[in-house]
C-alpha cells in the first residue's frame, strides 16, 4: 500500500481568534489525469475515540501541467463555517481520499497557518512552473516550483528569483523524471532531502528561505 503524506512540522505561531473557520487552500501533488476527491476532517484526539467532524466531496479534479491539484476546502459550505476555530487542535487532520483510498493527510492548523499568508504577488490563486535544471529555477516567479528533470540536484536560497515577494510561502515539488532526489541546503550545515513525489514548504523572509512543512512518504 502506498504511503500517505503527513504534515507534522511548522514554525509559524497562529492565534485562532475567529468564531468560525475560513476556507483553507489545499495543494495536492497528483500524477494521474484526474482524481475524484473527498476530504474528511477527523479529530484523532477526541475523548471518545476518533471522531469525524466534516466531510466534503470535491468531485473530479484535474491536476495542472505541473502535476498539482489546488482546491479550497470549505468554500461556500455552511457546515464548514459552523466549526469553531477555537476548537481546532493539533489532532484535527484532513484526510484526502481519491475514491476510497487515502492519499494524503494534512494537519488543519498547518493549513490555516499557510492560508493566512499572502501568496506570492498578492494573488489568491496559486501558480506553478516547471524547472529541469538549477539554472531554470531562477527564472520562475510562481508560488510552486516543480522539478521535472533527471538526476539528483542541490538547491539553496541563491537559486531562487530575487524578485520573489517577501513574507510569502513557496513550495518545491519533486516530480523528477527518473525518481531523483532534491537536496535543499539550509545554513549553516542542514540538508533537507525532497524525495520523488514529496514537496517542501518554505517561507521567504528577506531573501532567506525558512523550512516550514515537509510531508513524509510518497503518493
Amino acid at each position: 500500500m502506498k504511503k500517505v503524506f503527513l504534515l507534522v512540522v511548522s514554525f509559524i505561531v497562529f492565534s485562532f481568534t475567529a468564531k468560525s473557520l475560513e476556507p483553507v487552500g489545499v495543494v495536492f501533488p497528483y500524477t494521474g489525469e484526474s482524481a475524484n476527491i473527498t476530504c474528511e476532517l477527523i479529530d484523532y484526539g477526541a475523548e471518545e475515540g476518533i471522531e469525524s467532524i466534516f466531510t466534503q466531496e470535491l468531485g473530479e479534479l484535474a491536476p495542472n501541467s505541473s502535476g498539482i491539484i489546488y482546491f479550497m476546502l470549505g468554500k461556500d459550505n455552511v457546515e464548514w463555517t459552523e466549526i469553531e476555530a477555537s476548537s481546532i487542535s493539533t489532532y484535527y487532520v484532513i484526510n484526502v481520499k481519491v475514491g476510497d483510498e487515502l492519499k494524503a493527510q494534512f494537519r488543519l492548523d498547518e493549513l490555516i497557518n499557510l492560508s493566512a499568508r499572502t501568496p506570492a504577488g498578492g494573488s489568491s490563486t496559486l501558480t506553478s512552473g516547471n524547472f529541469t535544471t538549477v539554472g531554470e529555477l531562477g527564472g520562475l516567479t510562481t508560488n510552486i516550483f516543480v522539478y521535472t528533470g533527471d538526476g539528483d540536484i542541490e538547491l539553496d536560497k541563491n537559486n531562487f528569483n530575487e524578485e520573489l515577494p517577501d513574507n510569502a510561502t513557496y513550495m518545491v515539488v519533486n516530480n523528477s523524471g527518473d525518481d531523483s532526489d532534491i537536496d535543499f541546503l539550509f545554513p549553516p550545515e542542514v540538508t533537507v532531502t525532497i524525495r520523488p513525489r514529496e514537496y517542501i514548504m518554505l517561507l521567504n523572509v528577506g531573501g532567506n528561505y525558512y523550512f516550514q512543512l515537509k510531508p513524509e512518504g510518497d503518493l
